[in-house]
C-alpha cells in the first residue's frame, strides 16, 4: 500500500483497519529529523515526521525497512525475510536518510525566499554536482 497525499498521510494509515498490506510505503516530511513527533495540522505543521510514522507503524504491527523521503514498512510477520538488521529495527532513526533532510530544509527556506526561476536553477545545480561526487 502506498500513501503519499502531502498531508494527512498519518491520519489515512490510522484509519486503515480492515486491510493489513504486507508492505506500507508512506511519505514523511523530511524536513524534520527523528525525534521530533509532529502531525499534519495547518497552517502551522504540515505532513507528519519520521518519528510519528515509526511509532505508528510499530503500533500496527510494522517494522520499518527503509527511509527513501518516504518511510517503508514490512508487516513484522515479514521482517525476517526483508533482510534487515536488528539494530537498525531496535533504532530506525539509523535509517533516516539525513542527506535527504539537509536538502529539503535547504530547499524549503530557498522556496521561501527566492523566486522559483532561481530556485529551479539552483536545484539543478545540485543534482549535477551531486552526480559528479558519484564519478
Amino acid at each position: 500500500m502506498s500513501i503519499d497525499i502531502d498531508s494527512v498521510d498519518w491520519q489515512v494509515w490510522k484509519g486503515v483497519v480492515d486491510y493489513r498490506p504486507k508492505i506500507v510505503v508512506i511519505e514523511s516530511n523530511n524536513q524534520l529529523p527523528p525525534g521530533v513527533k509532529q502531525l499534519h495540522a495547518p497552517p502551522k505543521h504540515h505532513g507528519a515526521s519520521f518519528s510519528s510514522l515509526v511509532e505508528l507503524g510499530r503500533n500496527k504491527g510494522y517494522g520499518l525497512v527503509c527511509h527513501t523521503g518516504n518511510c517503508i514498512f514490512v508487516a513484522n510477520e515479514l521482517i525476517a525475510k526483508s533482510g534487515i538488521d536488528k539494530e537498525s529495527l531496535e533504532h530506525p532513526e539509523v535509517l533516516f536518510h539525513h542527506g535527504k533532510y539537509r536538502r529539503e530544509r535547504i530547499l524549503g527556506w530557498g522556496r521561501k525566499i527566492l523566486p522559483k526561476k532561481i530556485m529551479n536553477i539552483i536545484f539543478k545545480a545540485s543534482a549535477k554536482l551531486k552526480d559528479f561526487r558519484r564519478r
